[in-house]
């Protein structure tokens, strides 16, 4: 019995050392006693109160240097005063948390949260939209705080940039001179961080390209061309990769005019360039198609003879080439009815496309009957014309006799 009594005495010795003391965060054990809640401030107060239910005498503390503590340390039950001010952000709650500890050892962490502010801040719209021509609309800003305008774009204006409570904003947009659609954000922020977006887009620009002409039939002579735009945007020429065609210039804008020189043709086939004109965005696209005539040997008539003597005859004839002549002249013999060059060949002096030429042969046979052709060179080959026959004064000479003797 005196066991059973002794094991009671001691149980009933621990259950009241257990109802009258308290552990601190560290597992201690303490004899004071203290009891906190968590505390909930509105975003719009300025303060709230932390309720201490304690024997003991306490400290709170905290690390947040948004929070003042009025009463910091005390002595049993109290009502301490947390002064916060109000919340800066209509966004994010904000929340710390304070150390409340008794000289015992006893420390109790609260929590502080405050709620978000009423700020308030509200945009007429959400989104403009502007015709290509631009030019101004408003919209009205509603709030009970200062605000910005941020974002935007270079073809964008505000009226004004901040302001508080109430407002109405011009926004100004210029002429859209592309051919994309633009966008842009423009954000209204409060001074609690609340933000507003409005998107602003505008029409692109409705672009119209010709070119005139189409179509250029070009001698195989080279020379310029003139091919007119009409626009109402910025326009580029493309370059071409063919080596005989060379532009004079390669962009302009709205109506205008480029020049495209050809250099001669001398090959015996037509051939063809692709001039394209693109609008700057490149969605459009004009082509003239040039086709360069072929080249051709020069044309002559057929010669015509005059002042025949018995060893002399001057003959003409006009020529006609695609390409300026580079030689002419005319060749002759007594046998070979259709003669070239390489027989007898007298050079004239002439240059161009067209004109006409004359020498006189010398040094002929009396009564022979010469076949003459005239003949001309240009970079694509000779012609030649049809043949003259020409008989000369005088009888034919026998073998023995001097066909030119000096008189």
């Amino acid at each position: 019995m005196k066991t059973k009594s002794y094991l009671t005495y001691l149980l009933g010795i621990f259950v009241t050392l257990t109802a009258c003391s308290s552990n601190d965060d560290t597992g201690n054990v303490s004899a004071d006693y203290m009891k906190v809640t968590d505390v909930v401030i509105e975003g719009q107060a300025s303060s709230g109160t932390l309720h201490i239910d304690a024997d003991c005498s306490w400290t709170v503390t905290t690390d947040a240097n948004w929070v003042t503590v009025g009463t910091p340390q005390g002595e049993g039950s109290a009502d301490v005063t947390l002064t916060t001010g109000t919340n800066p952000s209509s966004v994010e709650a904000r929340s710390c948390q304070l150390k409340v500890a008794s000289k015992g050892g006893v420390t109790r962490l609260v929590t502080l949260t405050q709620s978000t502010n009423n700020e308030q801040l509200e945009v007429s719209t959400t989104t403009i939209d502007y015709p290509t021509e631009g030019g101004q609309i408003q919209f009205t800003i509603t709030s009970n705080t200062s605000w910005i305008i941020t974002g935007g774009a270079d073809w964008l204006t505000l009226s004004e940039s901040a302001g508080q409570n109430n407002g109405s904003i011009t926004l100004t947009a210029q002429v859209n001179e592309l051919e994309d659609t633009r966008k842009a954000t423009i954000t209204v922020t409060g001074n609690g961080g609340k933000a507003c977006n409005i998107e602003v887009s505008q029409a692109a620009k409705t672009v119209y390209l010709l070119i005139i002409p189409e179509e250029i039939s070009a001698t195989a002579k080279g020379d310029t061309y003139a091919i007119n735009v009409v626009s109402n945007t910025n326009w580029t020429v493309l370059p071409s990769i063919d080596s005989w065609v060379t532009l004079e210039q390669d962009n302009g804008s709205n109506d205008g005019t480029f020049r495209v020189t050809l250099a001669d043709n001398p090959n015996s086939s037509t051939r063809i360039v692709n001039i394209r004109v693109t609008s700057a965005s490149g969605r459009n696209e004009m082509t003239c198609v040039i086709t360069q005539a072929a080249a051709t040997p020069p044309t002559l008539t057929l010669p015509q003879s005059s002042s025949v003597t018995r060893y002399e005859v001057t003959v003409s004839s006009n020529f006609n080439s695609p390409l300026d002549i580079t030689e002419c002249g005319f060749c002759y013999s007594d046998t070979n009815v259709a003669p070239t060059i390489s027989n007898s060949s007298v050079t004239a002096s002439a240059q161009g496309t067209s004109g006409s030429i004359s020498v006189k042969l010398e040094n002929l046979k009396s009564g022979k009957t010469y076949h003459i052709r005239a003949w001309a060179r240009n970079a694509n080959g000779i012609g030649y014309s049809e043949t003259l026959d020409v008989k000369t004064e005088g009888n034919t000479p026998g073998e023995d006799e001097n066909p030119t003797p000096t008189l």
